[in-house]
């Protein structure tokens, strides 16, 4: 059975719908988590990591800045990951990941509407750093992923 990490967005929480959703595909781990705490810092993305480790977590699902850090915890410990929207363009961290790290599969889902995270900002950064093995899916919807766009994730979790 898949094991989910699902990391939530900036100033958000998990929001139950969504880890229903999740608990579709298998167990979900849904750390509510205060990243402004962790901004500049390390120590979240190696407890996240080890947790990774220890539950013997199989995938990653993100939103924004909680795709930003699936985006980086998928490379570091080789899983594959669904993120919607991450903010990948917008550096906060120094993450030990260089890229094309792995050859982990990665599904990033754009909203195209998007006015928080530049879809396009997102798309050039993942062809400029040359990351290998993922598909970029370009969607109607903004920032915001509803309940109904989020079961899109069932697909990408295979």
């Amino acid at each position: 059975m898949k094991k989910i990490l699902y990391l939530h967005g900036l100033d958000a929480i998990p929001k139950p719908e969504k880890v229903s959703i999740l608990e579709k595909a298998g167990n979900v781990m849904a750390p509510r988590i205060n990243y402004r705490a962790f901004i500049g810092d390390i120590t979240l993305f190696n407890e996240l990591s080890d947790a990774i480790t220890i539950e013997r977590i199989t995938r990653i699902v993100g939103s924004s800045f909680g795709g930003y850090m699936g985006f980086y915890l998928s490379e570091f410990c080789k899983i594959p990951g669904v993120l919607f929207n991450p903010a990948l363009s917008y550096k906060s961290l120094d993450v030990p990941v260089i890229k094309s790290y792995s050859d982990t599969r990665k599904t990033i889902i754009l909203g195209i509407y998007d006015d928080v995270v530049d879809p396009k900002m997102t798309k050039r950064f993942v062809e400029e750093n040359q990351f290998q093995n993922i598909e970029i899916v370009e969607l109607p919807f903004g920032h915001q992923v509803s309940e109904e766009n989020f079961k899109l994730v069932l697909k990408y979790l295979k």
